[in-house]
């Protein structure tokens, strides 16, 4: 670490210094005036003290927070694996594949109108089976089935960063939907009630992706959610920190990001072992990855 080479500098500076002062109080109080001497003396022992006191401190605590962190991948960085949303067989656009002239996908439930009328904006209808998103010149009908990859951001402000002219700045809510057959992305957002649109998406497609995800793995040994990599070891984050499988694993999250923000991926998951040791990463949702998680560790422990 950066800081460890200039701690320890000073560390022997503190000491160099104290040792001058302890001579020359030592050569004050022989030659010119004894409680000058023995005043230097003292300051110069009480610099040495306190530096060799810091270092020792310095040292417990980074050997406590190395204590805290996941095991390093001695090869480096996470193993490879298969992303979750990586699309299957492709057979065309989104709007070959869901546009047109097609049934609505069950009973309607809830309506998300635009913020205003006839600006352009799409309207969201939520059916029992699916969603349907309306504008001027067509809509989409997208079945919950049809959904194997969700995104989901929060609307959240990044803190501003130390450089000039760049302050804070709000990232609103959304959801980006992956698409069964098509590489295409469907963003979700500048709805009133946005997050209560995304809630809902969230939760009609939850089972059925931590389900592919689960199929993913069982098949390929490793997967990939965001910053997260699931292998038949343990779990990795994108630094290559590894944690093993064990059914003791606290696992929480926030659905916010760690550091500044940067996407595409919102939400940060955490794996707490007993041994105190915590991985965090940041993942697409949070909710699939902590079902997929307390899965996969109940499942997998040794």
């Amino acid at each position: 670490m950066e800081s460890e080479p200039r701690g320890c500098l000073m560390v022997v500076g503190f000491v160099i210094v104290g040792t001058l002062l302890v001579a020359v109080g030592g050569w004050v109080g022989a030659q010119f005036q004894a409680a000058a001497g023995t005043a230097l003396i003292a300051m110069g022992a009480v610099m040495v003290a306190g530096a060799i006191a810091r270092h020792r401190g310095q040292r417990a605590l980074e050997a406590q927070q190395r204590a805290h962190q996941p095991l390093l991948n001695p090869l480096g960085g996470p193993p490879p694996a298969p992303a979750y949303e990586d699309a299957g067989e492709l057979s065309g656009t989104m709007l070959e594949l869901y546009g047109g002239d097609r049934p609505d996908p069950g009973v309607l439930e809830r309506s998300f109108p635009p913020p205003r009328p006839r600006d352009g904006s799409p309207e969201y209808l939520a059916y029992t089976d699916g969603l349907v998103v309306a504008t001027d010149t067509g809509r989409l009908v997208i079945p919950c089935d049809a959904i194997r990859a969700v995104w989901h951001r929060r609307e959240f402000t990044v803190p501003g960063r130390t450089l000039p002219g760049v302050g804070a700045r709000t990232l609103p809510a959304l959801c980006e939907l992956a698409l069964e057959g098509t590489e295409d992305r469907l963003t979700l957002s500048g709805s009133p009630r946005q997050e209560e649109l995304s809630a809902l998406i969230v939760d009609r497609t939850r089972e059925r992706i931590v389900r592919r995800i689960r199929e993913m793995f069982d098949r390929e040994g490793t997967v990939r959610l965001g910053e997260l990599t699931l292998t038949r070891e343990g779990v990795y984050d994108r630094e290559g920190g590894h944690l093993p499988w064990s059914g003791d694993w606290r696992i929480d999250g926030l659905p916010f990001p760690t550091g500044e923000g940067e996407g595409p991926c919102y939400n940060t998951v955490y794996v707490h072992s007993t041994d105190r040791r915590t991985l965090a990463a940041q993942v697409p949702e949070l909710t699939v990855a902590t079902g997929v998680l307390e899965e996969l560790s109940v499942s997998l422990a040794s």
